[in-house]
């Protein structure tokens, strides 16, 4: 006695095995592509902090510049009262210039500061805005004391 296979039941079964394979593509496509989405997102904000921090960095060199600049225009002029400087992107070699923002005034008596002679002594704000306008931008102010010769 010979058996046959019927051909109703070899289609079934390999049907059976695509229909198997399929939902297992569809989960590991699924997957790859999530992991796809958040290394991208991951790679875009930490540009974004590289960014931020590349603006605070030249912000606190322009305040040191500024301290300089104001402390040079004291020691020729000691009646200075301060200045908006405007640095353009050519000399700082960037995209964007920057707004410095220098105010000097005097300083009060203060007893718990005897170091500080109000005589002797300036009282520099210096406020820098880089870029001066747009976003992001950094705002970035420091307060320092600049001792005044000559009077």
């Amino acid at each position: 006695m010979k058996r046959t296979i019927s051909q109703s039941q070899e289609p079934r079964t390999t049907q059976s095995r695509r229909g198997s394979i399929f939902p297992i593509f569809l989960i590991s496509l699924i997957l790859v592509a999530a992991t796809a989405a958040v290394l991208v997102r991951t790679t875009l904000t930490q540009r974004s902090l590289v960014r931020t921090e590349e603006l605070r960095l030249q912000a606190d060199w322009l305040v040191h510049s500024a301290a300089a600049r104001a402390a040079a225009k004291l020691a020729s002029d000691p009646a200075y009262a301060g200045e908006t400087w405007p640095v353009l992107a050519e000399e700082l070699g960037q995209q964007h210039g920057a707004s410095v923002e220098i105010a000097v005034s005097t300083i009060d008596a203060n007893p718990t500061r005897r170091d500080l002679s109000p005589k002797s002594n300036r009282q520099v704000d210096i406020t820098v805005n880089y870029p001066p306008e747009g976003n992001p931008r950094v705002r970035l102010s420091r307060q320092v004391f600049v001792k005044v010769s000559g009077e």
